[in-house]
């Protein structure tokens, strides 16, 4: 889980910095005067890809989350079930009623 979130900071990170750089080469591209609009569609092509690719790995990064919760919290409550279960056995096995409860005389 760390490396996989670990990775997605990278990625948002990488993606951060590619999205400045490449606002700055439309920026440049735009106040230029003289410019070639096949440049500027090409970058604002690569600016809109970028903020895409952000949101998709925000996403699955989300998703990834959820699952991990999700796993977590099975986990969890399959150990709390095996906790009651020896605890109520231990007890029962204390108390001399066993698994014939009903049948138990008490002394």
């Amino acid at each position: 889980m760390r490396d996989a979130n670990d990775l997605t900071n990278e990625l948002l990170t990488s993606n951060a910095e590619n999205l400045r750089s490449a606002n700055k080469v439309i920026r440049q591209e735009m106040e230029r005067g003289v410019f070639d609009i096949e440049a500027v569609k090409k970058a604002n092509a690569d600016l809109i890809g970028t903020i895409q690719e952000s949101l998709e790995i925000a996403d699955e990064g989300k998703r990834k989350r959820a699952e991990a919760e999700t796993e977590t919290e099975t986990e969890l409550q399959t150990m709390e079930a095996e906790l009651k279960a020896t605890l109520a056995a231990a007890t029962a096995k204390r108390t001399g009623l066993g698994d014939a409860a009903g049948m138990s005389v008490p002394k």
